[in-house]
């Protein structure tokens, strides 16, 4: 009898594997697809007089998300909504984008988190690492970057939003309308600080030409959830939600007046790129680009991204992602 049961277990576990195989695609960052274990003080972001700490949670694995619009199915389609709201194809050729989030901690699997949680001082702080891969043939330049080798702001700040918006909230369950009414590239509005000086100037040069740019304020899509207006969440895909909420939690409602409106982040990005050659034999740019972000409003923010930027550069060194040596 315990053997049946046992079997019947071992097949609805391989069963779940099965599916959640065909809907959710993972990537390497670095020469690693699976995440090593982290110390515990690279995942804890420290706030301005030791306040509002933030305690942190690698996901398990990079996602992978072909941004095409002409893509297909996985990750419910997300890479090919991205690119028709985001990266229209009269602009952005496809590109292949490799992310790892590393997430504020929930309460437990499935439970309460400050991602989700619109009332929480952590509200807004998120990490991630991007390996992103643009083929030279249709790309003149690597992503993030112009012609004469500046940062391109405008695709940084689409980037952010595609992330927050869609692959992380949309994923997660924040409705398609309130993920697209942040879609918007507000330029004009935009705080931008170019150069933002590296710890060490001298060893960034030798180093692949690291950049580092702060942006702000980046309206993205709140997950935060209001009982004035009793919007519930709407995955477009119900395994892919139900694991999105195991690894960001799920706040309750809160006294807020609007559902999944916007929000408003400070960005903290380091990005450099190198040149490869594809399985085609052609020539590829990879981006890898460590963004932090916190609440626009948060007094702590510039404690929290600098702690978060040097926590991305432990875990990109850890994967093999960190920037070329120059000699």
């Amino acid at each position: 009898m315990m053997t049946v049961v046992a079997a019947t277990l071992i097949a609805a576990v391989l069963l779940a594997v099965v599916r959640v195989a065909a809907v959710i695609r993972v990537g390497p960052i670095g020469a690693r697809t699976l995440v090593p274990r982290l110390p515990a003080e690279v995942l804890r972001l420290p706030g301005a007089d030791g306040g509002n700490e933030a305690r942190l949670r690698a996901w398990p694995l990079p996602l992978a998300v072909s941004v095409d619009a002409d893509g297909g199915e996985v990750l419910a389609g997300v890479g090919r909504l991205v690119a028709r709201s985001l990266f229209p194809p009269s602009r952005y050729p496809p590109f292949e984008v490799r992310v790892l989030h590393v997430s504020p901690r929930p309460a437990g699997a499935g439970r309460p988190g400050p991602w989700s949680d619109a009332s929480s001082p952590l509200c807004g702080v998120h990490l991630a690492l991007f390996e992103v891969d643009a083929r030279a043939a249709r790309w003149r330049c690597p992503f993030g970057y112009r012609d004469d080798a500046t940062l391109d702001v405008e695709t940084l700040v689409r980037l952010v939003k595609a992330d927050w918006s869609y692959f992380m909230g949309y994923l997660w369950g924040v409705p398609l309308d309130a993920a697209a009414g942040c879609d918007a590239v507000a330029l004009a509005s935009l705080r931008v600080a170019e150069g933002v000086p590296l710890a060490d100037a001298e060893g960034a040069a030798k180093g692949g030409g690291r950049q580092r740019i702060e942006l702000a304020p980046v309206e993205v899509a709140s997950p935060g959830r209001a009982r004035a207006d009793g919007r519930e969440r709407s995955p477009p895909d119900r395994i892919v939600g139900a694991a999105w909420r195991l690894l960001l939690g799920s706040a309750p409602p809160g006294e807020g007046r609007q559902s999944f409106g916007p929000l408003p982040l400070r960005v903290r990005a380091e990005l450099w790129h190198r040149e490869l050659a594809d399985a085609e034999g052609g020539r590829l740019h990879r981006t890898t680009i460590l963004c932090a972000v916190a609440h626009d409003d948060a007094a702590d923010a510039p404690t929290t991204l600098g702690a978060g930027l040097e926590a991305l550069r432990s875990i990109a060194d850890r994967l093999g992602a960190g920037p070329p040596i120059v000699s």
